[in-house]
């Protein structure tokens, strides 16, 4: 399968998740075949481990120069990886958003509160995180706008269930009303079908949402993408590991 294409007739866009930003075959790949692209803030970490353990020590900017080239370059918050390795973001809201004032990403990701189960194993764990994704989002879009880079500024909506998604969505609505495009957390480890699955949640959001609010979905299977059809209207983009995991085949 190629590195990444829109799915004919699909006009949902693939971005792809990269490793990191090291020069080498995979970024030399992304640039050949200008794809649009998106790094974790995790991969552009410092880190100090001679205590023993992983000590953030700040942010690789200077990685950021190997960007060059490349179609779009696009950043995510983390939020799973932190939450999972770390228990808790390694970073400051304010760091975090430094970071993401130091480049002109095509977009940057607020921060968020993944719910996955093996992070968040019960309703009060969940609504506890939407609780703290909502609060997060309204951190970010008001540093955002201090650092003159609201433009460029994507919401996330996290949830376990429909109702979860559509209470983030209507508590976030007038930051919602002033960007074009928002993102669908915890995702990546949802089953297709079913009452909580991909289709269904997306299915949700594209009722309750205003015409011409677009939607970002985080981590979606491959095998996935061809039954988001009938959607194209509201999801603009996805991010695909399974995508990524094959580009860094192909760049060996």
């Amino acid at each position: 399968m190629p590195l990444a294409r829109r799915l004919s007739p699909m006009a949902i866009e693939i971005i792809i998740g990269l490793p990191h930003l090291r020069e080498g075959p995979i970024l030399n790949r992304a640039r050949a075949m200008q794809v649009s692209t998106l790094i974790s803030a995790n991969a552009l970490s410092r880190w100090n481990r001679s205590k023993g353990w992983p000590e953030w020590r700040g942010w690789r900017l200077d990685l950021l120069k190997n960007a060059d080239g490349l179609s779009s370059l696009s950043l995510d918050s983390a939020g799973f990886v932190a939450l999972s390795h770390y228990r808790g973001y390694p970073w400051a809201t304010e760091e975090y958003l430094d970071l993401a004032a130091s480049y002109p990403f095509r977009w940057f990701a607020s921060m968020d509160y993944c719910v996955e189960p093996e992070i968040a194993p019960d309703r009060e764990e969940v609504r506890d995180r939407i609780s703290r994704t909502i609060r997060v989002n309204r951190d970010c879009w008001r540093g955002a706008h201090d650092r003159g880079i609201a433009h460029r500024f994507m919401p996330v909506m996290q949830g376990r269930v429909a109702s979860d998604y559509e209470f983030c969505i209507d508590a976030l609505g007038d930051i919602i009303d002033a960007v074009p495009l928002i993102g669908i957390g915890s995702m990546c480890r949802r089953p297709v079908g079913g009452s909580d699955g991909v289709i269904a949640i997306f299915e949700h959001i594209d009722r309750i949402l205003g015409e011409g609010t677009m939607v970002h979905g985080f981590g979606i299977k491959g095998t996935v993408l061809s039954k988001l059809r009938g959607l194209e209207h509201r999801i603009q983009t996805v991010d695909s590991q399974a995508f990524g995991i094959a580009s860094r085949i192909e760049a060996r």
